[in-house]
């Protein structure tokens, strides 16, 4: 599963950059990260982006994850 995170991040890091995506300077999480965890919570946790951000939290995959609080909009 780890490396299927890893190969979701890449390909939309890769998207991102192709369309000229910029970063906001003054945070901890990368877009790319978050969007790749709420593929994640999609596809593998049934979505349930709680499970998403243990799995990411534990795995130490995305360090600057978002609580579930700050990750909902």
């Amino acid at each position: 599963m780890i490396e299927k995170f890893i190969a979701i991040y890449v390909f939309i890091e890769d998207i991102m950059i192709e369309i000229g995506h910029k970063e906001t300077v003054n945070i901890n999480s990368s877009d790319s990260g978050l969007i790749a965890a709420a593929l994640a919570a999609i596809k593998y946790f049934h979505w349930n982006i709680d499970h998403a951000i243990s799995f990411v939290d534990s795995t130490n995959l995305h360090p600057g994850m978002l609580s579930k609080s700050r990750f909902n909009i």
